[in-house]
């Protein structure tokens, strides 16, 4: 039996505890111990789900070892289906930029109508996104132009 909202969140909290500690560079073996044994509260939540795939990214790629890294990307399927999930959607920028960072940018660079449904949220997500396939194929003006779009906007969307 699946269980419910207020079960789910301590686990995902564990794994968005560790993407804020890679983000800070101080990522350590108990909470990377805690992610790979902390399961979602089902397989729907992905939130949780497709976090631990980015901390176990983040991990392997801090060791070098992005063959390792593109195995726990591709754990997910076709990235595709995570475009109209929420809990998923909103971590498609830091699987993005990890798929580049292991050599993966076949796995992302296709995906598209991430903004299909036109939602503010969605098209900072989308342009986000495409900022960082521009970085990865060398079309800096490009990219940064979108990225500071995408920031701009982030911080427009917290007001």
């Amino acid at each position: 039996m699946p269980l419910g909202w207020h079960d789910a969140q301590p686990r995902w909290a564990v794994v968005q505890r560790a993407l804020a500690l890679i983000d800070l560079g101080e990522l350590d073996d108990a909470t990377v111990d805690a992610v790979r044994t902390t399961r979602p509260a089902d397989e729907r939540d992905l939130r949780h789900v497709v976090g631990s795939v980015a901390v176990l990214m983040s991990v392997a790629l801090l060791r070098g070892d992005t063959e390792e890294a593109a195995r726990q990307l591709e754990s997910l399927g076709d990235l595709q289906q995570l475009v109209g999930r929420d809990g998923a959607v909103e971590q498609l920028p830091r699987l993005v930029g990890l798929a580049l960072r292991a050599g993966r940018g076949d796995l992302v660079v296709g995906l598209h109508a991430i903004d299909a449904e036109a939602t503010p949220l969605r098209r900072i997500i989308a342009t986000h996104v495409v900022g960082l396939i521009a970085a990865a194929e060398g079309r800096r003006g490009e990219a940064s132009a979108l990225l500071t779009r995408a920031a701009s906007s982030w911080q427009s969307f917290a007001s």
